[in-house]
């Protein structure tokens, strides 16, 4: 996939732009500010966030832009990039050659209003089965975050088990590319990879 590769907004005001090492300071301010501490770890996740946008580890990194404003981080990986994670996911039935992802909203004005809903729900097919061959798409909320289980509920995914890693504890949560387009029909969208795309340099 070419990380040059722009994403044309589903809705006037929402769209995702490939990450740069340029962005590094603002995504590390989003990790340090009081309403992701809960969910996020700088200590944890900072180091490979960094070394991501630097092409040290294999994790595409978007940044989602409301009303063309930098608004969050979001990124996807192959769960079996890491062998702790690979085995922990593994015993919940998520297997090497999915998906994950993870996500964080910036802007604490942002929070609430499905804001995140719409956002998650225009990764998923925009980039993630869009622009990805990827049988099935994870993610691991803390299984006390309560509002993103929902939001992902409301997306479709559905719990596939809890795991434990040297991260912490997630409540993986699983949606496959079959489920996804059944979705996706019964609502009237579009399930053609890269609908709401457009492809372009920078």
């Amino acid at each position: 996939m070419s990380m040059g590769a722009r994403t044309r907004p589903t809705d006037p005001d929402l769209g995702f732009r490939p990450m740069t090492e340029a962005d590094l300071p603002v995504v590390e301010g989003w990790l340090r500010a009081e309403h992701t501490q809960p969910w996020w770890s700088y200590a944890l996740d900072w180091e490979e966030i960094a070394q991501a946008a630097r092409g040290q580890v294999p994790v595409e990194q978007w940044i989602l832009q409301i009303d063309g404003t930098d608004a969050g981080y979001f990124q996807c990986y192959d769960v079996g990039h890491d062998d702790e994670y690979r085995t922990a996911c593994a015993t919940v039935g998520v297997l090497p050659g999915s998906a994950g992802i993870d996500y964080l909203i910036g802007e604490p004005s942002l929070i609430g209003g499905g804001i995140g809903t719409r956002a998650i729900a225009t990764f998923v097919r925009d980039i993630v089965f869009g622009r990805g061959e990827w049988p099935a798409v994870s993610a691991g909320p803390d299984p006390a975050n309560g509002a993103s289980i929902r939001v992902l509920e409301k997306n479709g995914f559905r719990v596939a088990g809890d795991i434990e890693t040297s991260w912490g504890i997630e409540r993986l949560m699983l949606l496959t590319r079959s489920e996804w387009a059944r979705s996706q029909r019964g609502s009237g969208a579009t399930t053609s990879p890269g609908a709401g795309t457009a492809v372009g340099s920078d």
